[in-house]
């Protein structure tokens, strides 16, 4: 499998099982409701329209609206310590996926 094709369908079934990493929320996401909360964590994990995300192809960014809302996440790559970044986002074994989640407003 061609490396960035392997990026993605990691970063695909991390975002839709939130296995395989870790994931962040914002001070604004923690502070929502739990109802709130899922919802915006449930449309992150059915996310798949990508295609006007196209600086990406890794599916690494994910742009949604819930509830009048706008949210961003990001995927990051970093060693399974945590204390750098990754050099190889393609080999699960060496790779710890972070999801952070942040309301665009937040920005």
């Amino acid at each position: 499998m061609e490396r960035s094709s392997r990026i993605r369908a990691l970063n695909d079934s991390f975002r839709q099982s939130f296995v395989g990493g870790v994931v962040m929320l914002s001070a604004g996401v923690d502070r929502l409701s739990p109802a709130a909360k899922s919802a915006v964590l449930s449309k992150i994990r059915m996310f798949s329209d990508f295609a006007p995300l196209e600086y990406s192809d890794e599916h690494d960014q994910i742009k949604i609206e819930v509830g009048g809302t706008k949210f961003s996440g990001q995927i990051e790559y970093y060693t399974r310590d945590l204390l750098f970044r990754s050099d190889d986002p393609a080999d699960s074994g060496r790779t710890l996926r972070v999801l952070t989640v942040t309301k665009v407003d937040e920005h």
